[in-house]
């Protein structure tokens, strides 16, 4: 709830502290073990308008929390990728997806046997 201004909620931050911690101008990656959209509502009114958030994508499989983190782009390796695409002094991103795709250090997903209906 802190995510939200003061006026919507009373635990909220105001505008002058999220502004102090996130600033009005620079890139924000956030990481977020829940539904991205949830924070982009936290912070919809927010002056910085550059929040990129990373979270869980419904895909309706249950593996395991490595394969959960990399399946979402929440591991390190896809964290630092987004960083670095969006470091503002850089003319264009760093080759570093074609130099290391992820078919290269990722294991090919898993498939598990399909358990039939009951009837």
């Amino acid at each position: 709830m802190k995510l939200q201004p003061k006026s919507e909620h009373p635990h909220g931050l105001s505008d002058t502290d999220y502004d102090s911690f996130f600033t009005k101008d620079k890139h924000i990656i956030f990481g977020f073990h829940g539904y991205p959209w949830l924070v982009h509502r936290l912070t919809y009114r927010r002056t910085n308008r550059n929040l990129h958030v990373r979270g869980y994508k419904e895909e309706g499989t249950i593996t395991t929390a490595f394969d959960i983190r990399v399946q979402n782009d929440l591991d390190r390796f896809h964290l630092v990728q987004d960083v670095v695409d969006r470091l503002p002094h850089l003319l264009k991103p760093l080759p570093m997806r074609e130099s290391f795709p992820a078919s290269k250090w990722m294991p090919a997903p898993r498939t598990w046997p399909v358990i039939p209906e009951r009837k």
